[in-house]
């Protein structure tokens, strides 16, 4: 239930007790001030008539002033609900239907994608690597404003809890490739768990922050358990002793002056579509170009003609500031989040 509908359901309660109240009030001044007995049905008509401002009927004019000072607080009162209903239910709903639409499930029939439990850095570098194979994805975002966000920048994204069977249901669980929870450890421990209620099949790889909570996430059901930081070291650490040592050679030195590292191209990049040559990396940055991976394929030194696509990770060498420089060439122009 969104906000409005609670709003909605709020008013609803508190206008339905008011009339109650004024209808009582109403019914017991006509019998004491005014000597009239009516039926309460028709004091709550009274009230209701005076609240929509659509008159009295037959019991104007009154004869005491008291009945007349109490019709006088209730139309104010009638007033008084009207204008906060603009704010509080009218307002919203306009902002609602003129502003942006997020869906909240993906299209029928779609099969094979990685549903992405939620956005954040790691998730970019992921739909990147997808993208470049070609692999469906749909990102499943419990905040409106930031699925909001994702959807105008063109991701493909459902405005659902991905906490909730509901949610994942929304994002064709069932027929999908693998899902990956990457929100925090509390939260991917149970979305691991409400994954295994819904479709037990599917692969499921949670990310922790804090490798001692793996057992855990194993223990809820996760296929592969990702901690970043153990994980990024060994990779690189990998990566880069394999590539220098069977591939370059004892000729590859890296001083005290230098640093190597790997640096993804995004999607939005410069870089994209153009070849190794034609990129001026070399010329803006000053950095050596010693690797690339394309398409999970590292080549080693690349070919000059190479095409550069998002996705492709560039092993480079150079100084701190240059790598920097680069690092800004491979940037995407599409807005993240912390």
């Amino acid at each position: 239930m969104d906000k409005w509908q609670r709003r909605t359901i709020y008013y609803s309660l508190l206008l339905i007790g008011i009339m109650l109240v004024y209808a009582t009030l109403y019914h017991q001044g006509m019998r004491i001030y005014e000597g009239e007995s009516l039926s309460f049905l028709h004091s709550l008509q009274v009230v209701v008539e005076t609240f929509t401002t659509t008159g009295f009927g037959s019991d104007a004019p009154w004869d005491t002033p008291e009945m007349n000072a109490f019709i006088i607080i209730m139309d104010l009162t009638g007033v008084a609900l009207i204008f906060m209903a603009l704010p509080v239910l009218v307002f919203p709903l306009l902002e609602d239907i003129l502003s942006t639409t997020v869906p909240k499930s993906v299209d029928n029939g779609l099969e094979g994608h990685v549903i992405i439990c939620s956005y954040t850095s790691r998730a970019e570098a992921l739909i990147t690597e997808l993208e470049s194979w070609d692999v469906d994805y749909v990102i499943v975002e419990p905040d409106r404003d930031r699925a909001t966000e994702l959807y105008e920048s063109s991701y493909r994204v459902i405005h659902e809890d991905p906490e909730s069977v509901t949610g994942l249901e929304q994002a064709e669980l069932k027929s999908a490739r693998a899902l990956v929870a990457d929100v925090s450890d509390q939260v991917d421990a149970s979305i691991v768990l409400t994954a295994q209620e819904v479709a037990e099949n599917v692969p499921i790889i949670s990310v922790v922050e804090d490798p001692d909570r793996t057992v855990y996430h194993r223990l809820a059901g996760a296929d592969e358990v990702l901690s970043p930081r153990p994980l990024l070291g060994e990779s690189l650490a990998s990566k880069v002793t394999t590539s220098v040592t069977a591939d370059l050679g004892d000729a590859v030195e890296i001083g005290d002056d230098f640093e190597i590292a790997e640096l993804p191209i995004h999607r939005g990049s410069r870089l994209v579509g153009t070849t190794l040559a034609d990129s001026g990396i070399r010329e803006q940055a000053g950095v050596n170009v010693i690797g690339a991976w394309f398409r999970g394929e590292f080549e080693t030194p690349p070919s000059p003609d190479a095409t550069l696509t998002n996705g492709t990770v560039l092993l480079v060498t150079g100084r701190e500031d240059q790598l920097e420089q680069l690092k800004e060439l491979t940037l995407s122009e599409v807005r993240r989040f912390d």
